[in-house]
């Protein structure tokens, strides 16, 4: 077999670009030296242009440009969110329109519009209303976002009766006058869409934006240096301060005043000084005022009138601290102080270098402390870095982690535990009091018939997740997942004096976990899961059985064999019960527990012994 010399050229500079990649990985004292001495270089030649370059033509350039871009993109942001509620509102029509959701299927539409809602969180509510006039509205609520649906007719709200007859008139998307809600306190913006059938109009689509919504936008687009809001003259639309203004609205007063909010540098805008935009390469549609806080600290305000054409026709404002664009000019310090000045830059410079080297390494050492306590999931992965030993740290360092993360998933958490602390040894076959506890799922044959399989898998795992969690929170090991079937025990590897009581509370545990999961599953439709649970407590072989190339870390003896038989023997004791838990009189013993009850079944004969047990169903 021969290669051709175009192939082995290819792998030759395959192997070449291999290699000089691993020669990028840079060395931590040359690094360090190297960075610190460039350091200085640029920031001897960056002093040098300031001090020959700076300018007040340019500042103010930066100053109108950052004033440009940053309220362009306020309105964008603006603009953006009512794009949002149009095309949520245009879908809803559109899908009613094209049979996707019947209209007249009012339960199916809340469900419809829950979904729209969760997509556009600047929504307060939409409603959907027939041509018979019936309603139907979700509310996503203004504080705490809990989503209620309403059922009713146009004639019971004033405004609904009055947009829905004016939509019968037209057959294009529109926006209303806003209108104040006397029932919810405070004024909406209300976006309307007909739904069609030909050229006949059979519904109505409307989506409502509450003064509160818009102000959460102003709000998550403010800081701690600038405000955002939006002004029509001395009218507010949207102020991060707005939910203190709210109270004050009525159906004659839509929208509260720049007095009405706590932002008094806002509230005497129109006293402070005003710029010529003009003159600082602003366009003419833009205000821009200069004055001082109550603080004394000097601010700049903006409005931004909207163009013809634009989507929204609401000035957009902010104010901010005049820091951001006032540059200082002064004369740089003379010479005599350039060299120290230098010299403290550097040396600030090699400390940040050094913190930024040694951060991996305190990522590692904090990792390897949860790594010893077998913390996992608090550990975080390090990233890559361009110095070679804190890369191959960060390699060996995560792949450690990937492996014990994968290992702990098939091997007890507590027993790795006791591995680390204790050694190997930890695992070897002993004899202990152990319990023992089963779980299966009755009927999972004819649950499993109406699910795929990928369903069914979902199914299962999310069941175990149930019983496992509530096992393990209860200290108890988890042996083996047999299908849709749980066997845990208790007393290993962390022995306990009784540790039929924590089977018990785990008993418990699933009990009301499932129950609370049967609620869940009743409200989507879906039927309850039925369980049953067998408990025995007894002598057992625990440790590392198998051959020494695949072992287990399990139990047997007979104990295993009397919790399996009691739990396959709750089919016949309660067929209907969602839960039922069956335990040997060796389990309840003398334990004082007042959260259940203990009925006796008498004595039981179970497969495979010859003395019977006594049989005791335990409820919760």
């Amino acid at each position: 077999m021969t290669i051709d010399n175009r192939r082995l050229r290819q792998f030759g500079w395959m192997f070449l670009g291999a290699d000089c990649f691993v020669a990028l990985r840079l060395r931590l004292t040359p690094t360090l030296a190297t960075v610190i001495g460039v350091f200085i270089l640029l920031t001897t030649v960056t002093i040098v242009v300031i001090e020959f370059r700076s300018s007040q033509n340019i500042i103010r350039s930066l100053g109108s440009d950052f004033i440009w871009t940053s309220m362009q993109g306020l309105s964008l942001e603006f603009d953006g969110r009512g794009m949002d509620v149009e095309d949520q509102a245009l879908f809803i029509a559109s899908s009613i329109e094209a049979g996707t959701v019947l209209l007249e299927d009012k339960q199916n539409i809340a469900l419809f519009i829950y979904g729209a809602l969760a997509g556009t969180v600047q929504t307060s509510s939409i409603w959907v209303i027939d041509q018979n006039g019936r309603t139907v509205g979700v509310e996503q609520g203004d504080s705490d976002g809990v989503m209620t649906p309403n059922f009713g007719r146009v004639e019971d709200t004033a405004f609904l009766l009055e947009t829905f007859k004016f939509a019968q008139s037209t057959k294009d998307p529109f926006w209303t006058e806003p209108v104040f809600f006397a029932s919810k306190g405070q004024s909406y913006f209300v976006h309307a869409v007909p739904i069609l059938e030909g050229d006949k109009t059979i519904g109505l689509v409307l989506s409502t934006v509450s003064l509160r919504r818009v102000s959460e936008i102003a709000d998550e687009m403010s800081d701690e240096y600038l405000t955002v809001f939006m002004i029509d003259d001395e009218a507010l639309l949207a102020h991060p301060n707005m939910k203190d203004a709210l109270p004050n609205l009525s159906s004659k007063r839509l929208f509260p005043s720049i007095n009405d909010v706590s932002d008094p540098f806002l509230a005497n805008y129109k006293s402070l000084e005003k710029l010529p935009a003009e003159e600082l390469g602003l366009e003419e549609n833009f205000e821009l005022y200069f004055g001082t806080d109550a603080s004394g600290q000097e601010r700049f305000l903006v409005i931004r009138h909207p163009l013809e054409g634009e989507f929204s026709t609401i000035p957009i404002g902010a104010h901010f601290d005049a820091a951001v664009l006032v540059q200082p000019y002064e004369q740089m310090l003379r010479s005599s102080y350039l060299a120290v000045a230098i010299l403290l830059v550097a040396l600030v410079c090699a400390i940040l270098l050094a913190r930024w080297i040694a951060r991996p390494v305190r990522r590692a050492a904090s990792g390897a402390r949860h790594v010893a306590a077998l913390e996992l999931e608090a550990v975080q992965t390090l990233p890559a870095s361009n110095i070679r030993e804190l890369n191959d740290l960060a390699s060996g360092f995560n792949s450690m982690v990937g492996v014990l993360n994968a290992f702990v998933r098939y091997v007890p958490r507590s027993l790795v535990r006791r591995i680390l602390s204790e050694g190997s040894d930890v695992s070897a076959p002993a004899e202990r009091q152990l319990a023992v506890l089963f779980t299966d799922i009755a009927g999972f044959t004819s649950i499993s018939e109406k699910m795929s399989a990928v369903e069914t898998a979902e199914f299962i795992n999310q069941h175990l997740t149930i019983v496992g969690g509530a096992i393990e929170r209860h200290g108890g090991t988890i042996d083996k997942y047999i299908g849709d079937s749980v066997m845990a025990f208790w007393g290993a590897p962390e022995q306990s004096e009784h540790p039929e009581k924590h089977a018990l509370a785990a008993a418990n545990a699933i009990t009301l976990a499932i129950r609370a999961d049967n609620k869940a599953r009743e409200d989507k439709g879906l039927p309850p899961v039925r369980i049953r649970i067998g408990l025995h407590v007894g002598p057992l072989v625990v440790g590392d059985i198998g051959a020494p190339g695949r072992v287990n870390y399990t139990v047997i003896g007979d104990t295993v064999n009397i919790a399996s038989r009691l739990e396959s023997m709750g089919r016949d004791v309660d067929p209907s019960a969602d839960v039922v838990i069956l335990a040997s009189r060796e389990v309840i013993g003398k334990l004082d527990m007042p959260d259940i009850s203990v009925e006796s079944i008498g004595n039981r004969t179970v497969k495979g012994k010859l003395e019977p047990v006594e049989v005791v169903r335990v409820s919760v």
